[in-house]
């Protein structure tokens, strides 16, 4: 008997729960547009369900990543140098301390800083939906009736704005507090992110989350208010068999913030949870080992689970 297993690694369970939410959802149901107002032809689409679901080292939605991620102290996104000391994560008076000791923040600071994450991200999706809109008139004039007796000039402007196809910058998003302050949500994890052991010096690089989006893109994926790529959201109408997997020592998913969370919010009746408490991200080796324990180990528990309910 075939069956057909969902699995998916970090940004693949919030998206694989997405798909599954809605291939189990009728077509006249299913959403019908994207956050940025596009077609999202899923009502015309043949989304075939799948049998069961693995979140490995999964978070809960890339736009969540994005709520804990994005630096709070940038208050003009023109301007990105400029940074407001009182919401700055990397300033030794909000209780930062620079690795690899580990920062102990207040918690008046975290619960306002939250809040101002949540704020800019609000304020980057006003952005978002402003550059639409702005090629929406453009091509609601293009198609007026008095179009084509405008000025040449005016016509070209108007073709130009229609036809534009912005690109946003999104400057410093390596500012999660857990990456610094071990006692948030707390894990085997080490200091800092995935993508470097510096965040307070990485958040000011090039290279980062959803650092070049367009409009569209960062309402989609990236914007923790807009996206519907969010497991909490599409958890619930999940049933069939599903198992979520935490990696201990992940640096930038963590047990309760997303693993636990993601299992919470399932639907499912046949729903399991492992925790690997020295696995990485992606179940790869330390740099000082070649034996694949953990993935081994994975494997050989992961095909069980699946042998018991797909016998052959």
């Amino acid at each position: 008997t075939e069956a057909v297993l969902l699995l998916g690694n970090s940004g693949g369970g919030s998206l694989f729960a997405f798909y599954q939410a809605q291939a189990g959802t009728r077509p006249a149901a299913r959403i019908k547009a994207t956050p940025g107002g596009r077609p999202s032809l899923l009502d015309k689409t043949d989304l075939p369900t799948g049998d069961a679901i693995v979140f490995l080292a999964a978070h809960a939605g890339q736009g969540l990543i994005m709520n804990e991620v994005i630096d709070p102290a940038v208050f003009d996104e023109n301007e990105p140098l400029h940074s407001d000391p009182a919401l700055d994560m990397y300033d030794p008076r909000n209780g930062f301390r620079p690795a690899p000791e580990w920062s102990e923040y207040p918690s008046d600071f975290i619960e306002r800083f939250r809040l101002a994450q949540r704020a800019r991200v609000a304020r980057i999706d006003g952005i978002a939906h402003d550059h639409i809109a702005a090629a929406e008139r453009a091509a609601s004039r293009h198609g007026a009736r008095d179009f084509s007796s405008l000025p040449a000039k005016e016509q070209r402007r108007i073709r130009q704005a229609e036809a534009f196809e912005p690109v946003m910058i999104v400057y410093r998003t390596m500012a999660n507090l857990k990456y610094t302050d071990r006692r948030l949500d707390p894990s085997n994890r080490g200091y800092g992110s995935l993508l470097s052991p510096r965040p307070d010096l990485m958040n000011m690089q090039r290279l980062g989350f959803s650092r070049v989006v367009t409009p569209q893109g960062w309402l989609s994926t990236w914007s923790g208010q807009s996206s519907n790529a969010n497991v909490l959201k599409t958890g619930p109408a999940i049933d069939i068999p599903a198992l979520v997997v935490n990696a201990g020592r992940d640096l930038d998913v963590h047990p309760e913030t997303h693993s636990k969370a993601i299992h919470a919010a399932l639907g499912s009746a046949d729903k399991t949870y492992w925790d690997f408490p020295d696995a990485l991200h992606c179940f790869e080796d330390d740099d000082d080992q070649t034996d694949n324990a953990q993935l081994a180990a994975l494997t050989e528990r992961l095909v069980s689970w699946i042998a018991e309910r797909f016998p052959l």
